[in-house]
C-alpha cells in the first residue's frame, strides 16, 4: 500500500512540473520563430534579394545559432564565386547581429551551399554538397570549409 501511494505521489510531481516546462519550451519556440522572421526578411533585402541562381534558400535561428542554406541550381560550378558568396551571406548575418548589439561570440553562424544535381537511379533528387562558411570568434573571420567527398 505504502508503494501504491508513493507510486502515486511521484505521477502527481511529474505531471505538475511537466506542464510549465512544455509551455516554457513552447514559448522559446514561438519566441525563435517571431525573432527569425523578420530577420530572415531583413537579411534577404541586404542581399538585394534572392540570387538567380538559387534554386531554393532556407533561414532557421534557433538557441543562439543562425542557419542559412542555399540550393544552387544545377551547373553551378565557380567555386570562387561559391565561397565568397557564401562569406558575403555569413557576414551579413555577423553585421545584422552587431546591429542589434548582440555578442558575436556567443551564437553560431552557418551559411550552407548545396548544388541540384540531377536525378538518380530511382528518379529521387541528388544534391551535391559544396561547403560551409561559419563565423569563428577566436579569429574573428568567416572561415570556409569546402566539402571534399
Amino acid at each position: 500500500m505504502k508503494t501504491l501511494y508513493l507510486i502515486g505521489i511521484f505521477i502527481i510531481v511529474v505531471i505538475l512540473t511537466r506542464g510549465p516546462l512544455e509551455e516554457q519550451e513552447a514559448e522559446k519556440k514561438q519566441q525563435d520563430v517571431t525573432y527569425s522572421v523578420p530577420f530572415k526578411a531583413t537579411l534577404i533585402k541586404n542581399l538585394g534579394g534572392p540570387k538567380k541562381h538559387w534554386a531554393k534558400y532556407s533561414f532557421e535561428y534557433k538557441d543562439n545559432s543562425y542557419d542559412f542554406d542555399i540550393t544552387y541550381k544545377e551547373y553551378y560550378d565557380d567555386f570562387e564565386k561559391i565561397q565568397n558568396e557564401t562569406k558575403l551571406i555569413g557576414r551579413k548575418i555577423l553585421q545584422q547581429i552587431i546591429k542589434e548589439g548582440r555578442n558575436p561570440s556567443e551564437i553560431f553562424i552557418n551559411v550552407s551551399i548545396t548544388q541540384e544535381a540531377g536525378k538518380g537511379e530511382t528518379g529521387q533528387k541528388l544534391y551535391r554538397y559544396f561547403g560551409l562558411v561559419s563565423y569563428d570568434s577566436t579569429s574573428d573571420q568567416m572561415i570556409f570549409k569546402m566539402h571534399n567527398p
